[in-house]
């Protein structure tokens, strides 16, 4: 049995492996996430927030259930053709991607973003000759 912690005085999950591994097990399973939130006794948004930060795809509104079958688990996978994958940007960082699909998660992606990597200027300067301003 999984023990899903809450930071104190935060109404806050403490996210660890696990409990990531767990979400996403129930998540392959199409369990509805106001199940998983019930279930875990927390908050619907922490999860949707959380599937959505580990990249987990859209499901069909139709197929999803109240209840965890963990038997259409790896059925689920093979048909959406999605693999866990290390991010190559933050070390330690996994999320789901399409088979042939991203190496790098969005989060990494921001983060290069913010460190001025891949293309993204990040500091601008002007130059202009000071004697034509009459000075």
């Amino acid at each position: 049995m999984l023990t899903v912690r809450q930071l104190p005085k935060r109404n806050q999950i403490f996210w660890t492996p696990e409990v990531d591994a767990e979400l996403a097990n129930r998540y392959w399973a199409n369990q509805h996430h106001l199940a998983i939130a019930r279930e875990w006794g927390v908050s619907s948004g922490a999860i949707r927030s959380r599937a959505t930060r580990l990249q987990l795809p859209p499901r069909e509104r139709s197929e999803l259930v109240h209840h965890y079958d963990p038997s259409v688990i790896e059925g689920n996978k093979r048909t959406a053709n999605y693999v866990l994958r290390e991010c190559r940007a933050v070390p330690g960082w996994f999320f789901w991607a399409h088979r042939n699909g991203e190496r790098i998660s969005r989060r990494g992606k921001r983060m290069n973003a913010r460190k001025g990597r891949f293309g993204f200027v990040t500091d601008y300067s002007i130059g202009c000759d000071v004697s034509t301003l009459g000075l």
